[in-house]
Order: structure tokens, then sequence, then C-alpha cells
């Protein structure tokens, strides 16, 4: 709230500061002060919303809060491919064990037409 103090160093996904805060904020994605907001301290955001009457006193670092959002993106999604690789080669290993079963069926199938060949 308008009332509220924070006096550490605050790391979050998204910040919208209305109160007091004394200590760095870094947000992954954004960071927003409204009209009642005071910060002394150092912020860091690939999005920075200021509303007129806030006050701000530090340093703003927005491109590497943008590098370190688009590493741990990608991060994420070779962990993401990863996962998904993972898993269709273990769908395949299970149709290889299909086909097997298959290829069994059909020799038995093979082995039934001579025996049914040899009686007549």
């Amino acid at each position: 709230g308008t009332n509220g103090q924070v006096d550490a160093n605050v790391s979050v996904g998204i910040a919208t500061v209305n109160g007091i805060v004394n200590g760095d904020v870094i947000a992954t994605e954004k960071i927003q002060l409204g009209r009642t907001a005071r910060v002394t301290g150092n912020i860091a955001t690939p999005r920075l919303v200021i509303e007129e009457g806030a006050v701000f006193e530090g340093g703003c670092n927005m491109m590497k809060a943008r590098e370190d959002l688009e590493s741990q993106t990608t991060a994420a999604q070779e962990q993401y491919r990863t996962a998904e690789q993972e898993r269709y080669n273990g769908a395949a290993s299970s149709t290889d064990d299909d086909d097997d079963d298959f290829l069994s069926a059909s020799d038995e199938t093979e082995e039934e037409e001579e025996a049914d060949a040899v009686t007549a």
C-alpha cells in the first residue's frame, strides 16, 4: 500500500510499488512505480513505468534485465526440448517392442501356413 515500507533488496517477476523501497529492485518482467512510490536504490527490469509524482533515486538498467530474461527464456525452452526429446525417445523404444511382437506374430503365421501345406 501507500504506507508500506521495504528496507531490503527485492527480486520478483513483476513489481508494483506504491510505498517506500530502500534497496535494489530487480524484476524479470516489469516494474511499475505508482504516483506515491519512493524508491532509493537501483532497479533492473526490461519494462519500466513511472507515474507522475513517483520519486526514484538510483540507477536503472534495462538491458541487463532484458538479457537475463532472454537467457532464462532460452534455458526454459531448452529444458522443454530436452524433455520432449526424452519423451519421444521413450515412445520410440516402446514402438520397437511392438514391432518385435508383430514380427513374432508374422513368423508364427508363416509356420502355421507351412504346417498346413505339409498336411495337405
